[in-house]
């Protein structure tokens, strides 16, 4: 999509790839660390009674017939979500740009969405065997869920506190220099980092960037420029 739109005039891009996600992290970090994070320590625990399921169902016409279409619908959006995750960074490869957790947002978002319908529907499974197991198996799946989002809402409350506690009222000054940052065309990289590594520079796009969140409005020309400037 970006390629269709704010990336067509994209600079070309020499960086690699694996800098940020190193190459033999690259799997935990794509399944443990943001897919399935949400599921924590209990993810093994849970993919393997699944893959039990689906292979006792397939292997069985009867299952087949009856329980294969309510379950092939939640399994292909999670299918479809880590084939978009892998795609974005697949492009990413090609471009010689960064692979970033941050290309997978999207499909972050829609696994755990995808896992939740594909538990209740196997729950509907169990609950024609037993109330019990049906119920064990809700528990068992929803537990590292519930865990996970107690955790993110205390470290959002907690950073939330922070960010209120750190907002000042904006100098003169600054208000001057927000305007002349906004005013630019096209933001170059200073002279004295272009010979510098990648994090140094880094650091310094993304305080440019802070500075436009803290100024607010729109993105400064600066950035698009960056995108869209003619090679």
């Amino acid at each position: 999509m970006g390629l269709l739109t704010w990336l067509r005039g994209r600079p070309e891009f020499t960086f690699d790839p694996f800098y940020w996600i190193k190459k033999d992290e690259l799997l935990t970090t794509f399944i443990d660390l943001s897919h399935f994070e949400f599921l924590q320590k209990f993810l093994d625990p849970l993919l393997i009674p699944i893959f039990v399921i689906f292979s006792i169902i397939i292997v069985f016409p009867k299952l087949r017939k009856v329980y294969l279409k309510d379950l092939i619908s939640p399994a292909f959006l999670i299918i479809i979500a880590l084939g978009i995750s892998i795609f974005l960074s697949y492009v990413s490869f090609r471009s010689d740009y960064w692979i970033l957790t941050r290309q997978w947002v999207a499909s972050i978002s829609l696994v755990p969405l995808g896992f939740v319908w594909l538990a209740y529907r196997i729950s509907k499974i169990f609950a024609k065997i037993h109330i019990i197991i049906a119920f064990l198996w809700i528990m068992l799946c929803f537990t590292p869920i519930v865990l996970q989002f107690h955790k993110v809402a205390i470290s959002n409350s907690q950073a939330l506190r922070e960010r209120l506690a750190q907002i000042s009222v904006i100098s003169k000054e600054d208000q001057d220099n927000f305007e002349y940052l906004e005013s630019l065309e096209y933001f170059e990289t200073p002279k004295n980092l272009q010979d510098q590594n990648v994090d140094d520079s880094n650091q310094y796009w993304v305080s440019l960037a802070n500075k436009n969140i803290q100024h607010g409005g729109k993105v400064w020309k600066g950035f698009r420029g960056f995108y869209g400037h003619p090679k």
